[in-house]
């Protein structure tokens, strides 16, 4: 899929310049980056083309309203994420969606033309295109996947998001990963598909732990909770995660926010912040190479000793041990 700013008027799609210093930083080891300037500002484009997948990333700065036209020139499968703001569309034989910041999907897109429409302000949008033959086996874990493939088989001339999941730390870390990732040739692709696969693992867990929220028993405020937990599970916080700014946050009193919260997931909201929290801790310890000391703050404990008391008394081992058990560093 290409991003374009005028399909009808090729001679209009901005002028390629070099990347400017200040974006830099922001180019993947992996992509050739195409930088264009337009009248209503940038586009960075990022991409890898292989013969399973294609991995697209497009940061748009945008001084003004305009209209961007996602163009497909045959049916595709992709895996979305919205990392800016959230961006209006309007997908060709389905109609207007809106891809959320923070949130991600599976969608069929038919060979066709859309719209994307941009405010003022930064967006970034990430898709990774699939060939029919990766999803094959997931079609007995999530039903959805089979129709969407017989959609694409059938060369059906409608497009369809699934549902939208929202990304948690540990989707984020993968798209950093993914991101970041300076292997070249062979090695590179097995990396990404390596990535690709766990993406859509945590994407059929997402979408199968909210139908089964759906699901639970009904409280009066059911579907704010639902969202509480999302944000929860997002970037889990102790300190940021109080039932008194919970509850200012998503418009509740703490008193029906902490009643309700533990009719509804049988565990006091306390302790599912926490329980949380240290899970996060214990999967940044495992899988990056941050420091302990950073990633005790980064869930709300300031104080190492504090964070290694409840760290022990949740897994049976200090957080150094673990990190020893991964690289054999204890920092």
């Amino acid at each position: 899929m290409k991003m374009l700013y005028a399909p009808d008027r090729p001679g209009e799609e901005g002028e390629s310049l070099i990347v400017p210093p200040a974006l830099k930083r922001f180019v993947f080891p992996w992509a050739i980056p195409v930088y264009r300037e337009y009248d209503f500002g940038y586009i960075l484009i990022q991409e890898l083309q292989t013969n399973k997948f294609s991995i697209h990333s497009w940061s748009i700065h945008a001084n003004k309203q305009v209209i961007l036209y996602p163009v497909s020139d045959r049916p595709i499968l992709a895996l979305q994420f919205t990392l800016g703001n959230d961006i209006p569309c309007v997908l060709q034989g389905y109609g207007p969606i809106l891809l959320e910041k923070s949130k991600y999907e599976l969608f069929y897109v038919s060979k066709s033309t859309n719209s994307a429409h941009f405010g003022p302000g930064q967006y970034e949008s990430l898709h990774i295109e699939l060939e029919p033959e990766q999803l094959v086996d997931l079609q007995e874990s999530y039903p959805a996947v089979g129709e969407l493939l017989v959609r694409l088989t059938e060369s059906n001339s409608k497009g369809s998001p699934l549902i939208a999941a929202h990304m948690n730390y540990v989707v984020m870390n993968i798209l950093n990963k993914l991101r970041s990732e300076d292997k070249t040739g062979g090695k590179l692709v097995f990396e990404m598909q390596k990535y690709i696969l766990e993406l859509l693992s945590e994407y059929i867990a997402a979408i199968t732990d909210l139908q089964h929220d759906k699901a639970r028993r009904d409280v009066p405020h059911k579907k704010i909770l639902i969202q509480v937990k999302q944000f929860i599970m997002q970037e889990p916080n102790i300190h940021e995660q109080t039932i008194e700014k919970l509850a200012g946050r998503f418009g509740l009193s703490p008193t029906a926010l902490k009643s309700e919260f533990s009719t509804m997931y049988e565990v006091p909201l306390g302790s599912f912040v926490r329980f949380h929290a240290l899970t996060k801790a214990h999967y940044l310890i495992a899988t990056t190479k941050l420091s302990i000391d950073y990633i005790s703050d980064e869930v709300g404990y300031p104080y190492r000793p504090n964070f290694n008391q409840v760290f022990r008394k949740q897994f049976g081992y200090l957080p150094q041990e673990l990190r020893k058990d991964f690289d054999g560093s204890i920092m």
